[in-house]
């Protein structure tokens, strides 16, 4: 299994370097990157990978974490070259390529979807928990506590049994976890805390193909409803059986949106729209 390096400069120039994901950085001896700053908290903040994208996410911390001298709330994305500050220190994040894979490859314990799913979702955003072997929860941020009390009914100190059951099981970070609620998933990973017990990275993910959201790169709302299909790569004929139309007007309204993207092939648009949306599978 490959695992992407994570390489940080410090504001003295100073050059770090983690492997792996979660990436904690904090003051106790256990994290992957260690500020000795009283400043800072033991378990400050961790970088998480979900997909394509990177996280950073505070860990409660006394003082906060800052992304490019911005006070950030529960997670925000991450990207190359940003400075994450903890305490007095500030740290700008420069993500290498995976240890025995190419640059920019995925790490499977974070994955955002089950390879074969159906379903095209994007993340909306990421937060974590701690728990211990028990299942009582040691820490979380404000944002997993709101999710778990939308996603599970009477939420409290420990983990909802079904959770709980997911856990302990084995491999539980192999396959992940997953809460239905209209639209929208929880999806649960769990990776190994160093300082024991578990922690539990929290993803909430949403339809990546709203129409809304298509309409926004210009497509009307027939053409719309033909992206989830046009992407999994259905014929025409398939495509006016499912959405109640003539074969004849989805040809139209194909060619329209291979027009509206500036593509010439049913693949490349649907490429086009994956990259447009933020779409992973």
């Amino acid at each position: 299994m490959s695992q992407v390096i994570l390489n940080f400069e410090s504001s003295d120039g100073t050059m770090l370097s983690a492997t792996g994901v979660p990436c904690l950085i904090g003051r106790s001896p256990s994290c992957a990157v260690r500020v000795s700053s009283p400043e800072v908290s033991r378990r400050h903040a961790v970088i998480l990978r979900d997909g394509r994208d990177w996280w950073l996410v505070d860990c409660g911390s006394r003082g906060g974490t800052w992304l490019n001298n911005t006070r950030i709330g529960n997670a925000v994305k991450l990207v190359h070259g940003d400075f994450i500050g903890v305490g007095l220190v500030s740290l700008r994040f420069l993500p290498g390529s995976d240890a025995g894979g190419a640059a920019g490859g995925r790490d499977p314990a974070i994955e955002t979807t089950r390879p074969g799913e159906a379903e095209w979702l994007v993340t909306s955003e990421t937060a974590v928990l701690w728990v211990d072997d028990r299942g009582a929860i040691l820490g979380l941020t404000p944002t997993a506590r709101l999710w778990l009390s939308a996603f599970f009914d009477g939420f409290g100190d420990r983990l909802p049994a079904c959770l709980m059951d997911w856990v302990q099981a084995d491999s539980p970070s192999r396959v992940p976890y997953e809460r239905k609620v209209g639209e929208e998933r929880l999806r649960v990973n769990a990776c190994e805390d160093p300082q024991g017990g578990r922690m539990l990275v929290l993803s909430r993910l949403k339809p990546a193909f709203g129409v809304e959201a298509l309409r926004r790169m210009g497509l009307s709302k027939a053409e719309a409803l033909l992206v989830p299909w046009l992407i999994r790569g259905k014929r025409n004929e398939e495509m006016a059986m499912i959405v109640g139309i003539s074969p004849k007007t989805v040809e139209k309204q194909v060619a329209s949106i291979l027009s509206k993207l500036k593509v010439e092939t049913r693949t490349a648009a649907a490429w086009s729209i994956i990259e447009l949306t933020g779409a992973h599978w």
